[in-house]
């Protein structure tokens, strides 16, 4: 038992890390970007590379999802492929015709063009998600977190190279392409790929049944991520979009760091006792805390420094995308919550009450998004801000609801996240108080981090009882 939950604390900690660097690279090549591109360029790219995402994300549901469950990958490897690729071929040229009219809709022909050497990557995507289905099928996760990371590392490597050569928006291309062309060649030499024994056309159209719902889901998510980008652009300027996308890329590295690898952990745990009959009562709650507790305090962290910390890295003239940062830190602070409610709902077959949730949310964001990007970029984060926070908030009652087992287990979990998070924001905020300008801007931000976490340490050694039981329970489930 032990050795079990030490490699289950090592491959967390390995996939947290893994996480880390490609976000830590990525954030890299933001603040290389902004220093080298307006915010009209930074918005323009992340317009295009919205669109596109739209497609990745398709590739990495469906097909791939049915690939990694089916009892037998040959005889569905080779269909969930041709299925990708046609599903690509068909939203390559609806994004085609999309490419066209933003030049009528933004009145930028760098739009059209930018997105039209995008589309392709595309295509590499589909036997990059392809390989990787199968990769994590075979339980070859630590190989995965590893090939990630360095694919990260060094495609960001080139691209911040590239942007300081002078090639401008072209660089951020170049990284799309890159990043799925490596990863496709890494995932070669982990494994080979299997092929069906033989293609079935009766197959493909099952696969494809199956994957409808999933389809659906993965859109509104993606409706939920990207809608500000779209909305901004049309009431306002690409630049609007480049200064929101900058600042959301920020927060988006910080949180992804716990929030990915929470609700990884979340299903994997709360499956394995769906399965065994067993309620989620006590497990859910120290889940909950073990992420929580590093997470929110965090996010707070940041929240805080962002006046200093935004205009010092990615440059003056993205002075508008600091409080952006603090708005939209406090909007990822629920989506913890709902991050690891909503893996366990899913696992006992609440997923009706998953979707609700989701729909609801999405449908009253682009409502808040359409009534109040017109006022500015900070009015519509905090729009976003708002109904997330109820969103989310909602989703954690409607759990305590159908589970009322894990109130007690629950209470204990908020008071120990408040404790450490308020101590983590006073710690910073004394700092704050106490400077008086002596510093420069790096050193107070430096001092002002080291006294949070100092602030944060002390609160979390005080509860630390409740929190190792909470990271015991990440490793035995």
């Amino acid at each position: 038992m032990k050795n079990r939950s030490l490699a289950t604390l090592a491959t967390a900690g390995l996939g947290i890390g893994a996480r880390a660097s490609g976000q830590l690279m990525a954030l890299a090549v933001t603040i290389i970007a902004a220093r080298f591109l307006a915010p009209a360029d930074f918005g323009v790219f992340a317009l295009a590379m919205a669109c596109v995402t739209l497609v990745r994300n398709m590739l990495y549901s469906g097909g791939y999802e049915y690939l990694m469950k089916c009892s037998d990958p040959r005889s569905a490897a080779t269909e969930c492929l041709l299925l990708n690729a046609a599903m690509t071929v068909v939203l390559s040229l609806i994004l085609t015709g999309l490419a066209y009219g933003g030049r009528v809709v933004f009145g930028m022909g760098m739009l059209t063009t930018v997105l039209l050497a995008l589309i392709p990557s595309n295509f590499v995507s589909v036997l990059t998600s392809w390989q990787e289905a199968q990769i994590l099928r075979g339980g070859r996760i630590r190989s995965f977190y590893l090939a990630t990371a360095t694919g990260d590392i060094v495609v960001g490597a080139i691209a911040i190279g590239l942007l300081w050569a002078g090639w401008g928006i072209w660089a951020l291309v170049v990284q799309s392409y890159g990043r799925a062309i490596l990863l496709t060649c890494f995932y070669a030499v982990i494994e080979r790929p299997l092929l069906s024994e033989r293609i079935s056309r009766t197959k493909i159209i099952e696969i494809a049944h199956w994957s409808w719902s999933r389809y659906g889901s993965v859109s509104l998510s993606f409706l939920s991520n990207y809608a500000a980008d779209f909305v901004l652009g049309v009431f306002l300027s690409p630049a609007a979009t480049g200064i929101y996308r900058a600042g959301s890329r920020i927060v988006q590295a910080a949180s992804d760091l716990f929030l990915q690898p929470a609700q990884t952990f979340g299903i994997t745990l709360f499956s394995k006792r769906a399965a065994l009959g067993l309620s989620p009562d006590d497990l859910w709650p120290k889940v909950l805390t073990a992420w929580m507790v590093l997470a929110w305090p965090a996010l707070i962290g940041l929240a805080i420094a962002a006046g200093l910390l935004v205009p010092m890295i990615l440059g003056p003239k993205w002075l508008l995308a600091a409080p952006v940062v603090s708005i939209l830190c406090v909007r990822q602070l629920w989506s913890t919550f709902g991050a690891v409610t909503s893996a366990m709902l899913v696992a006992f077959n609440h997923q009706k009450t998953v979707f609700h949730f989701q729909l609801v949310t999405i449908l009253s964001a682009l409502a808040g998004l359409l009534i109040f990007a017109r006022f500015g970029v900070i009015a519509a984060a905090a729009s976003l801000t708002v109904i997330a926070s109820i969103g989310n908030i909602w989703l954690l009652l409607r759990a305590l609801h159908l589970f009322p087992g894990a109130r007690r287990e629950f209470a204990h979990a908020v008071i120990t996240v408040i404790a450490t998070t308020a101590a983590t924001a006073a710690g910073a905020e004394l700092f704050l108080f106490l400077a008086h300008g002596d510093l420069a801007k790096w050193q107070l931000v430096a001092a002002l981090a080291f006294s949070g976490i100092f602030a944060w340490a002390f609160s979390a050694f005080l509860f630390r009882q409740r929190i190792i039981q909470s990271i015991h329970a990440l490793a035995g489930g």
